[in-house]
């Protein structure tokens, strides 16, 4: 049975303003049949995730878009998430996209867990269209005070430099640059501390 979007506009507006990130572009290349559906499947399933599992906010007003956060689950908890996840890529993407998705996620995994504080909230997907009204701030901002008064901090991996200097603005500082081998291209991990 196919997947059915909870959330298919704000699911396409992310999708739209996802694209020309190596990650979701290297994703969207491996997928099989409809890649752009696919993708639109996939990133409505991330957002159900974050609601489920984290935190999921949603734009209001005349911008679509959503932020997903992961926040740390017990062990078992987290293996039986990533485990569902994987299986919905299958059935939804192919078998070769959960084979890349799983590598990314291992590599990106090992390089980042050293620069990041475990108890972090991760900002796992934030987009938003029409891009450079506010709401993508004000989209995150609801979250960041959030963590401020629960005195934990937050990050972020980043393949798009452009966006580097929106999130030093919210906050975050560059703590490395790492290079992830499967889609050959290089991604900036940004910390957060409490306010």
């Amino acid at each position: 049975m196919p997947y059915e979007c909870r959330y298919p506009a704000v699911s396409a507006a992310v999708y739209e303003a996802l694209l020309g990130d190596p990650f979701y572009d290297t994703l969207r290349a491996a997928a099989a049949g409809d890649s752009s559906s696919a993708m639109v499947a996939y990133l409505d399933y991330s957002l159900v995730e974050a609601e489920r599992h984290g935190i999921l906010t949603l734009c209001s007003g005349e911008s679509l878009g959503a932020a997903a956060w992961m926040i740390p689950l017990q062990p078992a908890l987290q293996e039986s998430v990533g485990r569902c996840k994987k299986k919905f890529i299958a059935e939804t993407m192919g078998t070769g996209c959960v084979d890349l998705y799983r590598n990314i996620s291992a590599n990106m995994h090992a390089a980042t867990r050293p620069q990041v504080d475990s108890r972090s909230w991760y900002l796992s997907i934030v987009g938003v269209q029409p891009q450079g009204q506010g709401a993508g701030r004000s989209l995150l901002k609801r979250v960041l005070g959030r963590s401020d008064a629960a005195g934990v901090p937050t990050y972020l991996e980043t393949f798009t430099p452009r966006n580097i200097p929106f999130y030093k603005r919210l906050g975050y500082r560059e703590v490395a640059i790492e290079r992830e081998p499967c889609i050959d291209a290089s991604y900036s991990v940004m910390v957060r501390d409490p306010a």
